[in-house]
């Protein structure tokens, strides 16, 4: 203790080793946990430096740690500034992969916890999102809000790379959401929601490339990554062996990994193409079972997709296509289309050198320029 003048308070000098400060609540404990600590005492409170240290608050489904920094108290308040920490999920099967939180602030004022940082992928610094939360003490209870202004996805970030629950289900992610997000906590337990949207982004998903997605995605159970049913995005082109284009897909995410497909629509070849509805389960390797309802496919229109120049052709056709998708690509299964009763034409219209087919030849192909089906 040491003493510059009768009238000055004294100033104290002090050091803490390894430590652990834990507080019983409602649901839980709140704790945290030191590598070590120092700090000096003045007439205006104390300050000081902490090192490597970690902590949680009683429900808060989160866990810091790797927080090294400066820590204050006067006025009432204690708080804690570190320049970089870790967060991660404190579910024993996470949800979402350890990030980086940049610009740490934490403040403890009349037994109100509030907090907020910049959230960054730890391989390159990427800003993902905005985090900030307040937990009252006295009643366990508390939020943190997410809030994600632009986050870009393309070579430097995948979505893998901060979810598990992604792997397997796409790929080759490139484009932009936005959005926010809130996890709500107390005694009763863990509630979360959210709401993201994308003017364009493309994946890799289980029936090929798809390009330009547009919408948004309410979540329901945003740490569980499920929603309510009717969600719905449109769809630029989507590649699963022949392109379509301008579709829009109704869906649902469920608990698990699994995703209800409540049907889609696109414009095809002059008719329409219905995806049926279907439940796909991404929790472990399995085929992707698909069936496509088609109405009044032009043949001509159809025809034109593969650039045949020597082949003509007319009619309309329904049916319905099986396909199937797994390890080794795509493929119809059963698949069936049927002529309307008015039937078409096939001609093969390409030029044919006589010298080279000879009379029989001939004959055969001039047969083609003019046949008939029902």
């Amino acid at each position: 203790i040491a003493f510059s003048g009768i009238s000055a308070a004294p100033r104290v000098n002090f050091r803490l080793g390894q430590s652990t400060i834990s507080l019983k609540q409602p649901g839980g404990e709140t704790w945290l946990k030191l590598a070590g600590l120092t700090g000096a005492t003045s007439a205006k409170g104390a300050e000081g430096t902490l090192t490597n240290a970690s902590g949680a608050i009683s429900a808060v489904p989160l866990l810091v740690d790797q927080a090294s920094g400066r820590w204050r108290y006067g006025g009432g308040v204690l708080a804690l500034d570190a320049p970089s920490a870790q967060v991660r999920d404190r579910a024993i099967n996470r949800r979402f992969e350890p990030v980086m939180a940049r610009s740490v602030h934490l403040a403890l004022k009349q037994g109100v916890i509030t907090g907020k940082a910049v959230l960054a992928h730890p391989p390159n610094g990427k800003q993902l999102a905005l985090l900030s939360l307040t937990h009252d003490l006295s009643s366990s209870r508390g939020n943190a809000v997410l809030d994600v202004p632009k986050l870009v996805f393309g070579d430097d970030l995948q979505p893998e790379a901060l979810t598990p629950l992604t792997l397997g289900i796409i790929a080759n992610t490139g484009g932009a959401i936005t959005g926010k997000g809130n996890i709500r906590w107390s005694s009763a337990g863990v509630t979360s929601d959210g709401v993201f949207e994308t003017d364009g982004i493309g994946v890799s998903a289980a029936f090929g490339q798809v390009h330009n997605i547009k919408g948004r995605i309410v979540f329901d159970d945003l740490l569980g990554m499920t929603t309510p049913p009717g969600q719905m995005v449109t769809i630029g082109e989507m590649n699963p062996g022949v392109s379509v284009k301008d579709g829009v897909i109704r869906y649902q995410l469920l608990p698990e990994q699994h995703v209800q497909v409540e049907g889609g629509q696109w414009p095809f070849a002059g008719g329409e193409l219905f995806l049926e509805p279907t439940m796909l389960d991404f929790s472990k390797p399995s085929n992707r079972i698909f069936a496509l309802t088609v109405k009044g496919l032009d043949a001509a229109q159809f025809i034109q997709q593969f650039d045949f120049k020597n082949f003509a052709v007319t009619g309309l056709f329904d049916g319905r296509l099986p396909l199937v998708f797994d390890a080794h690509g795509g493929r119809i299964v059963g698949g069936r289309l049927v002529s309307r009763k008015e039937g078409g034409t096939l001609a093969y219209v390409g030029e044919v050198s006589d010298a080279a087919l000879g009379g029989a030849g001939k004959m055969a192909f001039d047969a083609l320029k003019s046949m008939k089906y029902n």
